[in-house]
């Protein structure tokens, strides 16, 4: 018996990816190398705006949220479309290489797409780390903590 529940205890985190135009939540985040620039994956939902954006753009962006994040930051990445609203008109954020990050956030990595690898739901994406900050020291909130904690997050809506 298949029960790909089990992918919810791989742990994750959860990012506000940012890109020109445009932005998600998204929880597949990955260091895959290290060194000088280390690399980054992303994995964005084909049918998501922010992947046609991203397929078009050079840079994106990955704001790490924290367990206290504003949760009007998930209800506007998360639940509305870059299609229908500027997502960036009610969210404070700070550009940085051309790219926004989210101001309530643990702090941010830049990177230049170098890559992506399509497959038939999502487009993974690869970037080279140009630019990194930490704004403040807090507990990330991991995918696992959003799932467990989503009714109480969603009610502060």
């Amino acid at each position: 018996m298949k029960n790909i529940k089990i992918t919810r205890k791989i742990t994750q985190g959860m990012y506000v990816l940012t890109t020109q135009g445009g932005g998600c939540i998204v929880d597949a985040v990955s260091q895959i190398s290290a060194g000088v620039n280390p690399l980054i994956s992303v994995s964005v939902m084909k049918r998501n705006y922010t992947n046609e954006l991203l397929k078009k753009g050079e840079k994106f962006a990955i704001s790490i949220l924290s367990k206290d994040v504003n949760a009007e930051i998930i209800k506007t990445f998360g639940f509305k479309s870059a299609r229908d609203i500027n997502k960036f008109e009610s969210i404070k954020v700070t550009e940085v290489e051309e790219v926004n990050v989210i101001n309530d956030s643990i702090g941010y990595i830049i990177c230049e797409k170098i890559d992506s690898i399509d497959n038939d739901t999502h487009t993974l994406f690869i970037g080279k780390i140009i630019e990194a900050d930490v704004f403040e020291e807090k507990e990330p909130m991991s995918y696992g903590y959003y799932l467990e904690h989503r009714e109480e997050i969603l009610k502060l809506i």
